[in-house]
């Protein structure tokens, strides 16, 4: 199990506001879970995957021609 992350370490991590990621959650683009109830945690690789998702997205969007 790799390192946990709070809510809070994730969205300067994103440079994100609270309600970002909140909307990301719900809409399944992160993955994260409860413990205790109410704290968010999420897992380090999880947000490292989805940082090189963002990555690889922008870097396909930079070679395909401009669809002008």
């Amino acid at each position: 199990m790799s390192t946990l992350l709070s809510a809070k370490d994730v969205q300067e991590r994103l440079g994100i506001s609270e309600s970002t990621l909140f909307r990301m959650l719900k809409n399944k683009e992160l993955k994260g879970f409860k413990v205790g109830g109410r704290a968010w945690r999420f897992e380090e690789s999880d947000i490292e995957d989805y940082i090189q998702r963002q990555r690889q997205k922008a870097e396909q969007e930079q070679k395909e021609p401009d669809a002008a």
